[in-house]
This record gives structure tokens, sequence and C-alpha cells, in this order.
């Protein structure tokens, strides 16, 4: 596992489309994290720890960033 570049916390991959059963226990012991129907910029990494996710930059726009919101 990976550790946070910003507070050296693990990161958690983020799964994307319906939920399986066992992918929301995880989800409940912070295992991993849902991210929805992927529409749009899909970050891959969480922090629970700093709660920042990671790549935190849309390939598509590199400038923008969602810690400056």
């Amino acid at each position: 596992m990976n550790n946070c570049p910003i507070c050296n916390g693990d990161l958690v991959n983020v799964i994307y489309g319906y939920p399986t059963p066992k992918l929301i226990e995880m989800a409940k012991t912070d295992g991993v994290v849902l991210g929805g129907m992927p529409k749009g910029f899909r970050p891959t990494h969480y922090c629970h720890s700093c709660q920042e996710q990671f790549p935190q930059n849309d390939p598509a726009y590199p400038d923008f960033s969602y810690q400056d919101l």
C-alpha cells in the first residue's frame, strides 16, 4: 500500500461502478472507497487521514487542483 504524499497516511483504492456486497463491506472498514458511477475525472486513490484524493489534477486540466477550491 502506498502512503499519502501530504500526511503519510495509508492510501486506499477508489472503486467505480456498481459495488458487490464484498466491496460494500470493504468500504465500511475503510479498505476501499466507492467512487460511484464513472464519469469525468476519476481519482484512483484516497487518503482517509487528510481526506485528499489522488491524483489531485485531472490530466485534461493539469493546472487545476481540487486543493485550490
